[in-house]
């Protein structure tokens, strides 16, 4: 069992998702907390497939976090933006290298990386 699991992060404004290593319990399982503190709030995942979650704060625009994604059907994701793989049981574990292919070709085929004025 792994001390650790992989996640990558993409925050407003960055080039790219940079991988973090997050520990977990002793059933080898991602604290829901650590994926709250970096996206700084309650969760919301977006699906890239069954078994690969995009998180991010579910409160965002609410609140008022920087945008860092549009998607191609206009949703804007705001705030850290984290990726991770879920098991069958819909547990937390490692992305993988494919996970980081396969969020880097939803970034580029559905997503564009805002400016937007808030006109605040």
């Amino acid at each position: 069992m792994a001390d650790t699991i992989r996640v990558y992060v993409l925050n407003p404004g960055a080039e790219r998702a940079l991988p973090l290593d997050l520990p977990t319990n002793k059933k080898g399982v991602c604290n829901y907390h650590d994926l709250q503190a970096l996206v700084g709030g309650m969760l919301d995942a977006v699906r890239l497939d069954p078994h690969l979650a995009l998180y991010c704060n579910d409160e965002g625009l609410l609140v008022g976090m920087p945008p860092n994604v549009r998607t191609d059907n206009g949703t804007i994701l705001v705030g850290t933006l984290v990726l991770s793989r879920c098991d069958d049981d819909g547990e937390t574990v490692s992305a993988t290298d494919d996970d980081l292919a396969t969020l880097n070709a939803f970034l580029s085929d559905k997503c564009t990386r805002p400016r937007v004025d808030w006109g605040m």
